[in-house]
């Protein structure tokens, strides 16, 4: 879908004479990570650099906000399960970003202010995803404990 899916858009782009395409990727999205996601959004982004046409190519990270799939995970998790697994024994630092802040670097694109570039997009604060995790329980009022989880369980 990824591959495919944007030829097919770059191609109906230029037969419509759209100048300008804007893709909204993945942060971690690269090449030969072994991850097929991973790549396949890495390979659209590179057919759209190659395109010819203008654009803008956005990685976000987590994004936030009502309905989305972080929020709405973790608050369904903790109210189920007293206790949280994170991916790993060594957490990363995760820079969630709200939708509205999203939004706005979209109208910039839209509004030609970032002409043929990639820009990674992340949120302002940097946090661990146990302290995420533990934010989200204390907001729905419950108590949760947070485990290191390796990789290769999960």
């Amino acid at each position: 879908m990824h591959i495919e899916g944007t030829a097919n858009v770059i191609e109906a782009a230029k037969r419509a004479g759209v100048r300008k395409v804007i893709m909204l990727s993945f942060l971690r999205a690269r090449p030969d990570c072994g991850s097929p996601y991973h790549e396949s959004k890495w390979a659209a982004e590179e057919l759209i650099r190659d395109s010819g046409l203008d654009y803008t190519i956005l990685k976000a990270g987590m994004i936030y906000g009502r309905g989305d799939h972080l929020i709405d995970h973790l608050s369904h998790t903790v109210q189920t399960l007293p206790v949280f697994a994170t991916v790993g024994f060594r957490e990363k630092p995760i820079r969630p970003i709200p939708i509205d802040d999203l939004t706005d670097i979209l109208v910039a694109a839209i509004d030609g202010r970032m002409p043929r570039a990639t820009v990674a997009v992340v949120g302002a604060e940097q946090l661990l995803l146990s302290k995420a995790v533990r934010r989200v329980a204390s907001v729905v009022g419950r108590r949760v404990v947070v485990v290191p989880w390796p990789v290769w369980a999960q």
